[in-house]
């Protein structure tokens, strides 16, 4: 079976550009930067940067650059071969390079040009015959135009991944380069891999009813991004009424079910796996607290399994006590038998009664007895054990292993002590890419449920598929941004809904509010799986006569917006119906009050002659 290996990992970089803010109304910018890797992986950065006068009696006399989190080397300026000076200034993580201008470049549209360089040693990493390389974004929004040439070795090998894709690609004297141009390389910078990568397809299904006699929302879990891995998602049939993530990062597809209706779903994707750790967000302290607690199956409170975490010093020591005190038990790994989850402590007294859950509990409760945040991760490993392989093929017996914090890294280390005691493998050290999380447990030792575990009936039925795959990975990034206005006297609400209608999840996404070119709204959302979905609700002042209406708001998302146009007419005309019909309510109330008034008299005077006299008189009038 052909194999492939992806090594991926990104460094996240803060790089930023920061000119005087007259620069945005007086000047025009274009930046124009090459980064050209050698043989040995160091970097060598060419800017080229025009600044255009917009008024006459404005000039640049300086450009400031902000480099954070980086190392620049042998950093040079010139403009038409006159070296510039360069005062630099460095803070923590932070670089600030100020380059002053000795000559002015006065009057309107004229154009000052010029060249800086540095070398780079951090932008390029290499494991094995896996070359990445990770060029930051730029945070400002200085420049109004802006273009980045990568060029790269052609003995890099072939290219694995690239985001965002390249405008054009060209190969030249034995290098191959990728041309990116836009605001999308701006904002968000160039990762590219050259190597090989292990993709696996999956279908999963899923079986819910509603014993219930009402209307029931049930939900499923979705196999979410990890550290070790990306999901692209290609459909949820039928699909979700929405798509959540809970704290520890489950993907949670909600689906709304009719008293005593039973429904199928099915999901199907791949997931690429990375050997090394990719942070997509960083993980909230409040995490790490609720990934430190005991729980019913793991019992780090209890006084044995806090002997034992005093005794071992090391993620590594409590690692290698799981993996040479248990034995793992082949007959409790059967189909249709229910093997009966021991717990960490329960493990402790029975060492020879463990499958991979009880690996998993005893290193988890060991860990967060000695403070050290640690969960499960639930779902399928592609085992090449003749005990376990055959399961696989008829029922859905997943696999449990471990995560652990490592607080160095800043990141979720994955690690299988069952599988290196069945094995004899170092799995801490390295780990492989066999292993697919369909779910977290870190909050919870037993929920969300992984794909699998949704079945109606207990017969054997295989509803997880999960096959090696050596076609490209199709990533589609697509956002929807709908919206629906509700039109009162004085106000307008607006309620946005923002759908993730692509293949992949979006990361610290910035949802902004402009209204007539100022910005009233941020909102931040941080992890927007496929199939979710945000929903902002804005209310706008119009005032008597739209006054105070705006004329457009925009709502932008990434690198998506909504344009809408305030038609200010129409809110008049709404107004003055309004006014129209309450005037005449009004004039209605007024002049029909006396008419009410006499009516009311004479029935008075009825009711009286009648109690009074036994019958009605009239009176006839003379003429």
């Amino acid at each position: 079976m052909r194999k492939k290996i992806l090594v991926i990992l990104f460094f996240f970089f803060n790089f930023f550009i920061k000119v005087d803010s007259l620069y945005a109304k007086e000047f025009t910018t274009s930046a124009n930067l090459e980064y050209k890797v050698d043989e040995l992986g160091i970097v060598n950065v060419t800017n080229t940067i025009s600044i255009k006068n917009n008024k006459s009696e404005k000039f640049a006399g300086s450009f400031i650059l902000n480099l954070k989190n980086v190392d620049p080397q042998d950093i040079q300026a010139f403009e038409k071969a006159i070296k510039i000076p360069i005062r630099v200034n460095k803070e923590n993580d932070t670089f600030q390079l100020i380059l002053d201008f000795p000559e002015k470049v006065v009057g309107k549209d004229n154009l000052r040009t010029f060249v800086l360089t540095y070398q780079e040693k951090n932008l390029v990493s290499r494991i094995g015959e896996i070359w990445e390389i990770s060029i930051p974004k730029i945070l400002d929004n200085t420049f109004d135009n802006y273009n980045l040439t990568l060029s790269i070795p052609n003995f890099f090998g072939e290219l694995a991944y690239i985001s965002p894709e390249q405008t054009e690609t060209k190969l030249i004297g034995g290098r191959r380069l990728y041309i990116f141009k836009g605001e999308e390389v701006r904002k968000l910078g160039v990762n590219v891999i050259f190597g090989s990568f292990q993709t696996y397809d999956f279908r999963l299904t899923y079986h819910l009813k509603n014993t219930s006699e009402v209307n029931s929302l049930k939900d499923i879990t979705i196999p979410p991004d990890t550290p070790s891995q990306k999901v692209y998602l290609d459909k949820i049939s039928p699909p979700p009424i929405d798509l959540k993530v809970d704290t520890d990062g489950n993907w949670l597809a909600f689906f709304s079910l009719k008293p005593k209706e039973v429904l199928d779903i099915e999901a199907s994707g791949s997931i690429q796996i990375f050997s090394k750790p990719v942070n997509y967000f960083a993980t909230s302290p409040a995490n790490l607290v609720s990934n430190s607690k005991p729980t019913k199956f793991w019992q780090a409170d209890d006084p044995e399994i806090i002997k034992l975490a005093q005794e071992l010093e090391s993620p590594k020591d409590i690692y290698d006590f799981v993996v040479n005190y248990l034995s793992y038990n082949y007959d409790k790994v059967k189909p249709n038998e229910e093997a009966g989850r021991l717990g960490a402590r329960e493990a402790l007294f029975n060492p020879s009664f463990s499958t991979c859950r009880e690996f998993t509990d005893l290193f988890i409760a060991i860990s967060r007895a000695k403070g050290i945040p640690a969960r499960e991760i639930n779902g399928y490993a592609d085992s090449d054990n003749p005990k376990i392989q055959p399961l696989s093929l008829v029922s859905d017996i997943l696999h449990s292993w471990v995560e652990y914090w490592n607080d160095q890294k800043k990141t979720w280390i994955p690690i299988d002590p069952t599988w290196e005691a069945t094995s004899g493998i170092n799995y801490f050290d390295k780990f492989d890419l066999k292993h697919l999380a369909f779910v977290i447990h870190g909050e919870d030792d037993t929920l969300p449920y992984p794909a699998g575990s949704y079945k109606i009936e207990s017969e054997l039925e295989k509803d997880v598929h999960v096959t090696p795959s050596l076609d490209t990975v199709k990533n589609v990034e697509s956002l929807e941004i709908n919206h629906k206005e509700s039109t009162l006297f004085l106000k307008n609400r607006i309620d946005f809904e923002i759908k993730n209608s692509g293949s992949t999840a979006f990361y610290n996404l910035n949802a902004d509010i402009i209204m007539d070119g100022k910005n009233i709204r941020n909102e931040f959302i941080k992890v927007f799986p496929p199939y979710a979905k945000y929903h902002i609700s804005l209310e706008v002042t119009n005032g008597i006569l739209a006054s105070k209406a705006p004329f457009n708001i925009i709502i932008r998302v990434g690198k998506e917006e909504s344009d809408i146009f305030i038609n200010k007419g129409k809110i008049i005309v709404k107004q003055l119906l309004f006014l129209s019909c309450l005037l005449v309510i009004v004039i209605v109330i007024f002049f029909f009050r006396p008419i009410r008034k006499r009516l009311v008299f004479v029935n008075n005077y009825l009711v009286l002659n009648v109690r009074k006299f036994g019958k009605i008189k009239f009176r006839k009038n003379k003429s």
